[in-house]
C-alpha cells in the first residue's frame, strides 16, 4: 500500500469513527455485531479502501453492505449464486425473506447476507436445497 493510500485509508477510518451512526451503535454495544454480520471481521480496521468507503456508504444510507473480494473461509461468488439459482427453482416462496429463514434453519444463523456464510456453511445450505 502506497503512502497515499494509507493516509486515505487512516481518513476513512477518522470518518467512520466520528460518525454520528457509528457512536449510537457502539454506545448500544452493537457496532462489532454488525461489522462482523456484515462484513465478517470484528474490527473496521481489518477492512479494505473499497469496502471502507462501502461501510461509509452503508452508514448514510446511500448503500447495502458488500464486501469485497473474499475472505478466507467465507463463501464464494459461485456458492451464493448457486443458492440463490436453486433457491428460485426449488422453493415455493421464493423472496430473500423466505431464503434467509430457511438459512437459519439449516446452520442455526440468521444472515443478513449470504456473502457472510462460511463455505462450509453454504455448503450445507446448498446440500439442504437440492434436498427439497
Amino acid at each position: 500500500m502506497t503512502e497515499g493510500q494509507q493516509i486515505y485509508r487512516r481518513n476513512l477510518l477518522r470518518r467512520i469513527h466520528i460518525h454520528p451512526w457509528y457512536k449510537s451503535a457502539k454506545q448500544s454495544d452493537g457496532w462489532e455485531a454488525f461489522l462482523m454480520e456484515n462484513y465478517g471481521v470484528a474490527s473496521s480496521g481489518r477492512l479494505s479502501i473499497d469496502e471502507l468507503r462501502n461501510l461509509l456508504g452503508v452508514m448514510d444510507g446511500r448503500m447495502e453492505p458488500e464486501i469485497s473480494g473474499e475472505r478466507e473461509g467465507m463463501a464464494t461468488r459461485a456458492q451464493i449464486a448457486t443458492i440463490e439459482k436453486l433457491w428460485l427453482e426449488r422453493a415455493r416462496e421464493s423472496s430473500q425473506p423466505a431464503l434467509m429463514h430457511y438459512v437459519r434453519r439449516v446452520v442455526g444463523v440468521m444472515p443478513l447476507s449470504l456473502s457472510i456464510l462460511s463455505k462450509i456453511q453454504a455448503s450445507a445450505v446448498i446440500i439442504a436445497i437440492k434436498k427439497l
